[in-house]
């Protein structure tokens, strides 16, 4: 008798082994994509931008080149000062109506204006034949100008209850222009430049979202377009010299281009859920970038000691980008 119970216990040991090593593990359950609920709201919105304007080549920075003296051997030689764009101040406003399940219709302009001057009042010396020396005063203004529209159809999508996509297609249009004028005091030479570009075209981006609680989201956003517009570009330098063997010199030109525009955006924003609509606070740091979007056919560095001017006789383009901080606000709401 007390061997059949061993065998008994024994078989279902090992019975229960079996079972236990054949159980599987716990099993994963995919996460929900949903769009949400119908809804019909609306918003608008504001943003501050301290944004710097950048160039891909130096030559469409406003300069002054001068020849100038070596303290120590008079000898000739050439110094070169860019007005470098500064960070400027502009806006972004813009305005939605949200319908259906997630879709939205997203209107928006961004707008920078303004004006950087820099003056070398004393900057190099000249060489003159008897080796003495005298200061040329330098200045130089610069005025780039930037407006961008987008209209945009969207498609919010969630991934889970803390992560969200925003899928969006639409049209823009573009404005880049940029002034910039350069003196030369001590040899009465100026220079003009101005190139403009006017482009429109589909636009496409995302915008991906995650919650970290009590109201606080990181996100990052992506577009991008291919813009089709009208370019155009004048040069023109001025010697008011009686010594000056080329006393004035210009160019100008226009064209169609095909720019393609890139822009991203990395932020924090902070909503907060009020009883007629949420207010969403908004912080970050935006590039964006149009590709060989101005064109040039002189820049500031055509004058030499003797006033001649040195042309350059062929055409040139660079990117026209902005780079910088943002930050505003947004009010949701409901129909």
């Amino acid at each position: 008798m007390l061997n059949l119970k061993k065998t008994a216990v024994a078989v279902l040991a090992l019975g229960s082994s079996a079972v236990f090593a054949g159980t599987m593990g716990p099993v994963c359950a995919p996460g929900n994509v949903t769009v949400p609920c119908e809804r019909t709201a609306w918003n608008v919105g504001a943003q501050a931008l301290y944004l710097q304007p950048v160039y891909a080549l130096e030559g469409n920075y406003p300069q002054v080149a001068v020849s100038g003296g070596d303290q120590s051997t008079n000898a000739a030689q050439a110094n070169y000062h860019t007005a470098t764009t500064p960070y400027q101040w502009g806006f972004m406003v813009e305005g939605s109506y949200h319908f259906g399940m997630g879709n939205d219709i997203n209107v928006n302009w961004y707008r920078v204006h303004n004006t950087n001057d820099v003056a070398y009042p004393t900057a190099d010396t000249t060489a003159l034949a008897n080796s003495t020396k005298t200061f040329n005063g330098q200045s130089a203004t610069a005025n780039p100008q930037w407006d961008q529209v987008d209209v945009e159809l969207g498609q919010h999508i969630d991934f889970g209850d803390m992560k969200s996509v925003r899928l969006h297609g639409g049209v823009e249009y573009a404005r880049v222009t940029t002034a910039y004028n350069t003196q030369v005091n001590n040899l009465a030479i100026s220079t003009q430049a101005n190139s403009s570009y006017n482009g429109f075209g589909p636009r496409g981006g995302v915008d991906a979202k995650y919650q970290l609680g009590n109201g606080f989201s990181v996100y990052g956003k992506g577009a991008g377009s291919i813009l089709v517009g009208p370019s155009s570009f004048s040069n023109s330098t001025v010697v008011n010299s009686s010594t000056s063997t080329s006393p004035a010199s210009s160019a100008f030109g226009s064209s169609t281009l095909i720019v393609p525009e890139l822009e991203g955006k990395l932020g924090v924003n902070y909503d907060y859920a009020m009883a007629q609509g949420d207010l969403t606070l908004d912080i970050g740091w935006m590039w964006i970038n149009y590709f060989n979007a101005q064109q040039s056919a002189l820049d500031g560095r055509n004058v030499n000691d003797a006033g001649t001017l040195l042309s350059r006789g062929f055409m040139s383009s660079t990117d026209f980008g902005l780079q910088g901080l943002y930050f505003g606000g947004k009010w949701t709401g409901n129909v």
